[in-house]
């Protein structure tokens, strides 16, 4: 049965690849993207968006191809043939999700961080914040998870500093405007 799945996942990886490149050709010769566009600014870049798109869809039709081989489990229910094929399937679309996820929060709070950065220091300095952020997103990667979620609670929390300095800067005028 292993032998079985392994042969079918790898074939499917093959003709999934080779399909994804061959819907990708027909896209770009008619003038189109070749790779999904949210994807190329998720990925990093178009290069980096073409190897792995491809690469994905490969493996998840490896995952779906080998799973399908709990169907002919004669013995089984179809219930227990499916939750089975679910077991094997699902760890891969979440990890795909994840994936994702995480690339598109780092992105999107990289965006966020650099229009602040430069409305607070100019365009001049912008090269030190991607040092920084590429810095963090490193060291980040390599730490303990409850270690990360630490930092990233008092990071938080420390945002709130200058946020409660305003108010009481601000608080003279909330009180003239209310007055009036």
């Amino acid at each position: 049965m292993l032998k079985q799945a392994l042969l079918r996942g790898c074939l499917s990886y093959c003709i999934c690849v080779t399909v994804a490149d061959f819907a990708a050709l027909i896209v770009v010769l008619c003038g189109g993207q070749s790779t999904v566009p949210g994807f190329v600014t998720r990925a990093g870049g178009e290069i980096v968006a073409a190897f792995l798109q491809p690469l994905l869809i490969g493996w998840i039709g490896f995952a779906f191809a080998a799973g399908s081989v709990l169907f002919e489990i004669e013995r089984w229910s179809f219930l227990q043939q499916g939750l089975a094929h679910l077991a094997v399937t699902l760890p891969v679309f979440i990890a795909v999700c994840m994936f994702f996820f995480a690339f598109s929060t780092i992105i999107g709070w990289y965006f966020f961080g650099q229009s602040n950065f430069k409305a607070l220091f100019g365009e001049k300095l912008l090269p030190v914040y991607s040092v920084i952020v590429v810095a963090f997103i490193l060291v980040g990667s390599t730490l303990k998870v409850d270690l990360v979620w630490a930092l990233a609670d008092l990071f938080n929390g420390l945002m709130a500093i200058p946020n409660l300095l305003a108010l009481l800067a601000l608080s003279g005028v909330v009180v003239a405007i209310d007055r009036k």
